[in-house]
């Protein structure tokens, strides 16, 4: 296939997969798939010119349009992605050549399979709770979000002018089993994954329903703020945040280059044991400072990395061999199977080309 017809192809159904993912709630692929289509169309592109259409240059997808919409203080934007240390460890050395400094302190958290939100909090009172929609513009939820307890509706310690809080909303495993098996009882349509279950809860119009199902959060990262906000680290923002007890995760730790290494081993270990999903580590630049000299590009930090884990791997069993004709006339052989959550998806067909 020519270069440019594959380009177009791969937008296309990358497009797809972003509305299927982030405004259906419905996502037909897995994403180690989502993740390999994507890095095939950004490798294709890297000697063209920007194209602001492509989907490696947008974030998320356009907001439905069932809530009213708001603009973010400060974009959420998204992370570019390593997948090994050989790979961090050219991320660091784009740092270092832009700060001059080799001795930087970093973050390192779980990537969480949720949804993202954006809580904005004037003279330390909740006033509005958005959703990450293209990263620009988002929706509003405030009223679906308040329905989560753990969520504080004022900031009584330290509370500055205007803050946005970064958080991801998600549902606990043994949670999303049980509302699952409440509507297969009562003859509605399950949920494929926790992630889509928490994305169409809170995107819920029915306050009755949202406040029926337990929601749960952590949050992580800082957005807008006025000039009073007196946190330089991301270490001191997440003391900010313990603070006035929001909801964040035991397994971020602080370090150097070796500790990063170290630190996503343990949460990759810790993997199997959560009572939720992720799908991979985010390591940040610990100092505010130097993330605001290094910046940003098109729609993601300089300063952050999202380190993807290899593919969740589950037994399943075959049920039949069936086969595809396209419309070249070529076969391709795929399997059914009994169905199986991996990385926030149903899989029940698989592909046996290779």
């Amino acid at each position: 296939m020519p270069i440019e017809d594959e380009i177009k192809k791969l937008r296309a159904e990358i497009d797809r997969h972003n509305q299927l993912y982030h405004s259906d709630d419905h996502p037909e692929i897995t994403d180690a798939e989502f993740d390999a289509l994507y890095a095939r169309l950004k490798k294709l592109e890297e000697n063209l010119e920007a194209n602001e259409n492509s989907p490696t240059m947008k974030v998320g997808s356009k907001p439905s349009k069932g809530f009213e919409k708001h603009d973010h203080l400060k974009p959420m934007l998204s992370l570019s992605n390593v997948f090994n240390y050989e790979e961090f460890e050219k991320f660091e050395e784009r740092i270092i050549k832009r700060i001059n400094n080799k001795d930087i302190t970093y973050s390192i958290e779980p990537k969480f399979d949720g949804i993202g939100i954006s809580l904005t909090y004037d003279n330390g009172n909740l006033t509005r709770a958005v959703t990450r929609g293209d990263g620009i513009t988002g929706e509003i939820v405030t009223e679906n979000v308040k329905t989560i307890k753990k969520i504080p509706l004022k900031i009584e310690k330290e509370a500055p002018k205007i803050i946005e809080l970064r958080g991801e909303i998600f549902f606990r495993l043994k949670d999303f089993e049980k509302i699952n098996k409440n509507l297969e009882e009562s003859g509605n349509k399950k949920f494929v994954s926790p992630r889509n279950a928490a994305a169409g809860t809170l995107r819920n119009l029915d306050l009755e329903i949202v406040q029926k199902r337990p929601l749960d959060v952590f949050f992580y990262g800082l957005g807008g703020h006025s000039e009073d906000f007196m946190a330089k680290s991301q270490k001191e923002f997440l003391n900010f945040l313990k603070l006035n007890d929001f909801p964040t995760n035991e397994l971020i730790t602080f370090g150097d280059k070796k500790h990063v290494k170290i630190s996503v081993e343990d949460i990759l270990n810790s993997r199997e044991n959560l009572n939720y999903e992720i799908d991979g580590a985010v390591v940040k630049v610990n100092d505010f400072n130097h993330q605001n000299k290094l910046g940003f590009v098109s729609k993601a930090p300089r300063w952050a990395i999202a380190w993807k884990f290899p593919a969740s791997e589950k037994y399943s069993k075959v049920t039949n061999i069936l086969f595809s004709v396209g419309r070249t006339g070529i076969v391709t052989p795929y399997a059914t199977i009994e169905s199986v959550l991996i990385s926030g998806a149903n899989i029940s067909n698989v592909t046996l080309h290779n």
